[in-house]
C-alpha cells in the first residue's frame, strides 16, 4: 500500500515545498536584477521553460549574465539561446561559462566577456562516459556557425576531445582571424 503525506492548513508549506521542488528540477538560478537577467549552474531540462516565464515578466531585459555554469542540456540550451537571438539580447560571461553553457552565450549581440572570464569547450558526450558523441558534438557545431560564433572556438570545439578546454579571451583574440571584410 503507498503512503500519501497531506499536509492540512499550512498553504505556506505547500508553496515552499513546490517552490523548492521545482528549482531543484530546474538545475539553473535564474534572477532578474534591473535590465540583466542571470543564469547560474548546471542546465536542465526545465530551464528553457523558466529562461522564457522570466524574460516574459521582466519586458525591460537587455542582457543575459552567465556568472557561472558548467553547461548541461544541449537541447534546452538551444531553445535559451534561440529565445536570446529572438529578443535581441546580448550576452555576458563573469567567471566560467562551460560546455552547452558555449551555445547559450554564442546566440547574444553583442557577446562578451569580463577580462578573467572563461568558456570551456568539449566535445558532446552523455556522463559518465568519456567518449565523443558525433551527432551532438556536429549539432553543437552547427549551432555554433548558425549564430556565427567566432572561428577560433568553433575549431576549438572541432578538435577537442571529451575532457574540458578551457578557452580565455585572449584565446579567443588569438585564435579567431580578422574580420576580412565581412560583417561581424
Amino acid at each position: 500500500m503507498r503512503q500519501v503525506l497531506v499536509i492540512v492548513g499550512c498553504p505556506v508549506m505547500l508553496i515552499v515545498m513546490s517552490l523548492l521542488v521545482t528549482t531543484a528540477a530546474q538545475g539553473a538560478s535564474i534572477g532578474v536584477n534591473g535590465d540583466d537577467v542571470y543564469l547560474n549552474g548546471g542546465i536542465g531540462p526545465r530551464d528553457d521553460r523558466a529562461f522564457i516565464a522570466t524574460i516574459s515578466n521582466n519586458a525591460g531585459v537587455k542582457r543575459v549574465v552567465l556568472d557561472y555554469s558548467e553547461g548541461g542540456n544541449i537541447e534546452v540550451s538551444i531553445a535559451i539561446a534561440d529565445r536570446i537571438r529572438t529578443w535581441g539580447l546580448s550576452t555576458h560571461v563573469v567567471t566560467k561559462c562551460a560546455s552547452a553553457c558555449v551555445l547559450i552565450w554564442a546566440a547574444g549581440k553583442p557577446r562578451t566577456l569580463s577580462e578573467h572570464a572563461l568558456l570551456g569547450v568539449h566535445c558532446a558526450h552523455l556522463e559518465p562516459f568519456n567518449e565523443c558523441d558525433a551527432e551532438g558534438t556536429k549539432e553543437a557545431i552547427e549551432y555554433l556557425k548558425e549564430v556565427r560564433a567566432p572561428e577560433g572556438l568553433i575549431r576549438l570545439i572541432e578538435s577537442a576531445g571529451p575532457f574540458m578546454v578551457w578557452v580565455s579571451p585572449e584565446d579567443l583574440r588569438e585564435a579567431t582571424p580578422p574580420n576580412q571584410g565581412r560583417p561581424p
